[in-house]
């Protein structure tokens, strides 16, 4: 398994977290999400204070800017960053990070080695699969600008 985001992750935050309020960074474009969130409630009070102050996710990112953070310019070229290794990603994602961020690529590539009975990637049997399909992808265009430059 390489999921860890979704109920593992949850439940080891709501494990001993009874009767507290939990803050919970959804800004004001994604309020929608907060039925979702609400839901999975089990005790305590949520509280979005980003939706209460009528912040944005466009908002957020350019206050963090403003402060210094930068995720090395991540995103530059994605919408999220905290997941790069997330099989849910879409193909276009993961062709963005091979291309621009080579060392996380190259880790992905070594731990996706270690999964034994690897039961694939987002379509694909393995990462290594997919490192194929994208040197193929590639291998496709250099043919194309060959072609036209001749």
């Amino acid at each position: 398994m390489r999921r860890w985001c979704t109920r593992q992750k949850v439940d080891a935050l709501y494990r001993d977290r009874r009767d507290c309020t939990w803050y919970v960074g959804l800004a004001l474009d994604e309020e929608e999400r907060t039925f979702k969130s609400s839901s999975e409630t089990r005790s305590g009070k949520r509280v979005y204070p980003l939706i209460e102050w009528g912040i944005t996710e466009a908002d957020a990112l350019e206050y963090c800017y403003a402060k210094g953070f930068t995720w090395g310019g991540l995103y530059k070229h994605f919408k999220r960053v905290s997941c790069y290794c997330c099989p849910l990603q879409r193909i276009g994602e993961l062709r963005k990070l091979r291309k621009y961020y080579p060392e996380q690529w190259t880790q992905m590539l070594e731990w996706d080695s270690q999964i034994q009975n690897n039961n694939g990637f987002r379509g694909y049997d393995t990462v290594a699969d997919l490192e194929a399909y994208f040197a193929y992808e590639d291998a496709q265009t250099e043919f194309c600008f060959a072609e036209v430059e001749a």
